[in-house]
């Protein structure tokens, strides 16, 4: 997006940006399968796909430039069973598996896997180290795009309300579990979340 586009101005840096649009590696009729570690399970995946399940999603070009985001809870969500509350013990791992099956430019129908892990723990002040607030942002936008585009659940109305809502609730479990040195880092939160709400797209000063 340019806003005031002008061709002296912005010509060369759109000249660009199409070419690498065109000439980047591509993988076509791409299928991705997606496996947890026993004690988790993937509660939502946000991206552009089209089509999918719990664990499986059809993406007809992917490339690097895309980004998925994966969801991962204990099986049972907020009522935790002795399986799911396991899966917490601090220094245990949880692992996601990715296998990419998809057709290269040359027409050669290829499988890559990706493996990744990550050691869990109970304890809030352990986690809010580890935050990565572009990551988070990024997901709370996702889940409001998916909100926003389904009538069903409320429209751009609740996605505003939604971002809102996880905003607040991350601060103020924050601010309850860490002291001010330690929850710097989710400190610029609100600041974006209010730069998404004020987007363009989802401006809703016309709402009543």
């Amino acid at each position: 997006y340019y806003e005031r586009f002008s061709p002296y101005q912005d010509g060369e840096r759109l000249r660009s940006e199409l070419l690498h649009a065109v000439t980047r590696p591509a993988a076509w009729e791409a299928e991705l399968k997606l496996r947890v570690s026993c004690g988790w399970r993937i509660s939502a995946i946000r991206g552009s796909f089209a089509d999918k399940r719990s664990d499986y999603i059809v993406v007809p070009n992917c490339h690097a430039d895309q980004a998925f985001g994966i969801l991962l809870e204990p099986e049972g969500g907020g009522h935790f069973s002795k399986k799911s509350s396991s899966a917490l013990v601090g220094g245990s791992l949880v692992c996601l598996q990715a296998a990419l099956l998809y057709t290269s430019s040359s027409g050669e129908r290829l499988v890559r896997v990706h493996t990744w892990s990550s050691v869990t723990t109970p304890s809030i002040l352990t986690m809010l180290k580890s935050v990565d607030l572009g990551a988070t942002l990024s997901l709370i936008a996702g889940e409001a795009a998916e909100r926003a585009c389904s009538p069903r659940d409320g429209g751009l109305a609740a996605a505003r309300r939604g971002v809102e809502e996880r905003c607040r609730r991350l601060v103020r479990d924050t601010a309850r579990n860490a002291s001010a040195a330690q929850a710097e880092v989710v400190r610029l939160l609100p600041l974006y979340a209010l730069g998404l709400i004020q987007l363009r797209s989802a401006d809703l000063a016309s709402t009543p």
